[in-house]
């Protein structure tokens, strides 16, 4: 499993996702609409804690929300989805246009809205339109935003994809490619003990036996590599997952085949 940069290390929750809705029924919300992170350690004992970048951040906007978020950023994270990070309570903010994973983009606070020094971060995903960012999901009684843990494992799988480079499947691939040459080379031999009426039935039956089992190997890892395909696709886009996984049905069920 590969590892990734929280915003704040080390990463301890002091409040996460859903909790105390009676609380934040006062903002129209459902219930907590993020993560609390904790910032007061030996080292920072006012909870003074650099805020990092999880991925490559470019900056959304920055503002100043007395009552609530207090001094806060928001940045825009592309993994296979479009996200929408919020910082919030923060003491003071980086002038950047991006940063690079694990690069300092802040430091945390008290300020707004606070019982505390901590960090909020709020994510939401969505999709860029014209430089504006817009929330999927906005009715969802958190006024779009999600649990982070959905946003940092995505995270975690596509650094994983990235790392393993453009193919996930390669691989497999390669297996497949090695057992398509060694079936080539079997029917190679069986041909040509055929064209030279050589009386060797069982070896040319145990040949055809042979190519009959790497079929169906290759068969087994097209089917492997298929269904690969289709949980990348699945994080990448749900739709086309979905469509996919159609077409391979009925494939499989033998009720299409290319024209």
């Amino acid at each position: 499993m590969v590892d990734i940069i929280r915003p704040i290390e080390p990463f301890e929750l002091t409040q996460g996702f859903g909790e105390n809705p009676d609380w934040y029924t006062q903002f129209g919300l459902k219930a907590h609409n993020g993560w609390d992170i904790k910032t007061i350690y030996s080292d920072t004992p006012q909870g003074r804690r650099n805020i990092l970048s999880s991925w490559f951040s470019t900056f959304y906007t920055r503002g100043t929300d007395p009552t609530g978020y207090g001094r806060y950023f928001e940045t825009i994270v592309q993994l296979y989805n479009t996200w929408k990070l919020t910082f919030a309570h923060c003491h003071s903010i980086e002038d950047f246009s991006s940063k690079n994973e694990g690069d300092m983009m802040a430091i945390s606070d008290n300020t707004g809205n606070s019982t505390g020094p901590h960090l909020h971060l709020t994510v939401k995903k969505g999709k860029l339109n014209n430089g504006a960012f817009e929330v999927f999901d906005y009715q969802n009684g958190y006024f779009g935003a999600l649990d982070p843990q959905i946003f940092f494992d995505e995270l975690r799988q596509f650094k994983q994809d990235s790392q393993m480079g453009d193919n996930p499947c390669q691989d497999i691939a390669n297996q497949l490619e090695e057992m398509r040459k060694s079936r080539d080379s079997w029917r190679e031999k069986a041909k040509k003990y055929e064209a030279n009426e050589v009386v060797l039935f069982d070896e040319i039956e145990k040949y055809k036996q042979d190519i009959v089992n790497l079929d169906r190997s290759v068969q087994l890892k097209n089917e492997e590599i298929d269904i690969k395909d289709v949980e990348i696709a699945r994080l990448k886009s749900p739709d086309m997952a979905k469509a996919i996984e159609i077409l391979l049905s009925a494939i499989f069920n033998g009720k299409w085949r290319p024209q």
